[in-house]
């Protein structure tokens, strides 16, 4: 259930990517305000709190705008050590768990402020702990 070295490179650069696409794109150098993000093998998706109209090539936005998307093979546009220049965005992101399917799920922690946890006691005190240094 971990996520490998070769997904998080690819989460970093396409992240990157994305920064460096709005930066020089028509949104005006603004990114997406992420709530979450869900990465399978094939697919990183980002959850937005508020519709976006449109995103930079090679991203895409579902018809509700709430959720954005690349595909692992699409072209990002930058190489993964030049996508290393650019500010990473998004640096709250915390992995909190994944499903069986293989999808990870990553939230940004300052954007949701408070969280609560719920379930089995250990493990509820486990996250908690892998989730403090986020918040230092």
């Amino acid at each position: 259930g971990q996520i490998g070295d070769a997904d998080v490179t690819w989460l970093d650069t396409a992240l990157r990517s994305l920064v460096q696409a709005v930066a020089t794109g028509p949104v005006g150098g603004r990114l997406p305000d992420v709530l979450a993000v869900r990465m399978t093998p094939d697919v990183l998706e980002l959850v937005l709190t508020v519709p976006e109209p449109g995103a930079p090539a090679p991203w895409q936005v579902d018809p509700s705008g709430l959720r954005g998307s690349v595909r692992r093979v699409d072209d990002l546009g930058v190489d993964p050590i030049e996508a290393r220049q650019q500010i990473a965005p998004y640096p709250t992101l915390a992995t909190v768990g994944y499903t069986d399917t293989g999808e990870h799920w990553l939230l940004d922690l300052e954007r949701l402020g408070a969280i609560s946890l719920v379930g089995d006691p250990v493990r509820c005190a486990d996250l908690a702990r892998f989730l403090a240094p986020a918040f230092q």
